[in-house]
């Protein structure tokens, strides 16, 4: 999810989400549903926070060629993160567009 929204950003800090918005104009916030992942029978272990690391690493490692700065931010409230950036929202919002796009 990419999180442009001024006041959503700034709601990360008033909310005591994490401090560590830097004034950036974006943020990319990773959702997994660790019911959806893949999980290893002998141990349980779910894939979900693995796999969505590399995706984020990518993204890190190709915002860095285009020469934009970028930062891992571990140190957040993850029920603050949920309240402020609403993934729900976003992800019905993103299949709209999608559908409507296929039309």
């Amino acid at each position: 999810m990419v999180l442009t929204d001024k006041d959503k950003i700034k709601a990360l800090d008033e909310e005591k989400c994490t401090r560590y918005t830097f004034d950036a104009p974006l943020i990319f916030v990773m959702c997994v549903d660790r019911a959806k992942a893949w999980t290893r029978k002998y141990d349980n272990s779910s894939s979900a926070e693995v796999d969505s690391s590399i995706v984020l690493t990518h993204m890190m490692l190709q915002a860095q060629e285009l020469g934009l700065g970028t930062t891992w931010v571990m140190a957040f409230n993850p029920e603050i993160a949920k309240k402020v950036s609403k993934p729900e929202e976003y992800v019905k919002e993103v299949i709209k567009k999608l559908s409507a796009a296929c039309l």
